[in-house]
């Protein structure tokens, strides 16, 4: 056994611990992000070919996983536009320099230009939306995928376009007498405009309708917005009009936990992860969205502090090798003298 193999294997025992103890510092810190997924640091140990009687020491490699695949626990909030995914899959984003990221952080806000933006800085990503028309879906890439936007866009009004009114004539009228009544209506700037209506007895029997209500509606101010759990995102008005503008869109892979961490808590494809698919909430292995709330991180803060205490002392203990190896090595030296 060589007394520098000694020392090689404790100084590689120290670096394994030291990157343990990096990861345990990572957690800890993050133990109140937003979505963070834990990192962990796995060990595996190099042997060295040993022959003739004497034995090479060998050391231990490290690798970090991220358990990204772990949900964290949900927490409810007062904000309609903080989001968590109830099931599998992630929220599509977009970074500043125009790339798309997953991310399971929904702590979304609009900023001054009315995109929900994360606290990281990440742009919330979706598909323009009509009432009861589903858009396409480009389910292996972003293509089509537009910013969510929840601007005002003013004061909404609707013209009339249909109606139906109900009128009765006296019970004396001649054949040839004209009764007349009138009708609100709105024009296509919200304003309202009255229709005259003459009617006239033209025999025995006068006609009778059913019904009056109107559509199109006056203007009306933004009051808010709402998401529902298919990620459909809505534009509230005083009135109640419920105003669809887009639809969330999600993503996920075959391997989630191969994914690539990317800084701000986002996540790239990786080599191993598997080949992206989007779509939407509630269909296939893409879980409900869930407005008012977020996905706390997966740390365990005592798992932590016990992984910490762990590393601490075998760090030690390596040191402890190498220092024996060294101080042999000087009683070698010292035969000479």
């Amino acid at each position: 056994m060589s007394l520098y193999g000694t020392m090689r294997t404790g100084v590689s025992g120290m670096n394994a611990q030291s990157n343990r103890l990096s990861t345990v510092a990572e957690n800890i810190a993050n133990a109140n992000t937003t979505g963070y997924k834990r990192a962990s640091t796995e060990f595996s140990s190099m042997i060295l070919p040993s022959g003739n009687g004497a034995y090479n020491s060998g050391g231990v490699q490290t690798e970090v996983r991220y358990s990204i695949s772990q949900p964290g626990a949900t927490t409810f909030t007062t904000s309609a536009s903080d989001l968590a995914i109830d099931g599998g899959g992630f929220f599509i984003v977009e970074g500043a320099n125009g790339q798309e990221y997953l991310t399971r952080a929904g702590s979304f806000v609009p900023d001054s230009e009315g995109n929900l933006v994360n606290a990281a800085g990440f742009t919330l990503m979706g598909y323009e939306y009509e009432a009861g028309v589903d858009p396409t879906v480009v389910v292996n890439g972003f293509d089509g995928l537009t910013r969510v936007n929840l601007a005002s866009k003013g004061l909404i009004a609707a013209g009339s376009t249909t109606g139906s009114m109900g009128a009765n004539l006296p019970s004396g009228a001649a054949v040839g007498d004209i009764s007349t009544t009138s009708l609100v209506v709105y024009d296509s700037q919200g304003n309202t405009r009255i229709l005259d209506f003459n009617y006239e007895k033209t025999a025995a029997n006068a006609f009778n309708a059913d019904g009056g209500s109107i559509d199109g509606n006056a203007p009306s101010k933004v009051a808010g917005y709402q998401i529902d759990s298919d990620g459909i995102v809505y534009v509230k008005y005083e009135n109640g009009k419920l105003d669809p503008r887009y639809r969330i869109a999600l993503a996920n892979v075959q391997s989630p936990d191969k994914l690539k961490p990317e800084s701000g808590n986002v996540y790239s494809q990786g080599v191993d992860s598997g080949v992206i698919i989007t779509g939407f909430a509630g269909s296939g292995d893409f879980g409900e969205i869930l407005s008012g709330a977020l996905e706390s991180s997966n740390v365990d803060i005592a798992e932590e502090l016990t992984a910490m205490i762990e590393s601490q002392r075998n760090y030690t203990a390596n040191s402890k090798v190498f220092q024996t190896g060294s101080e042999l090595l000087e009683v070698l030296v010292n035969l000479k003298r």
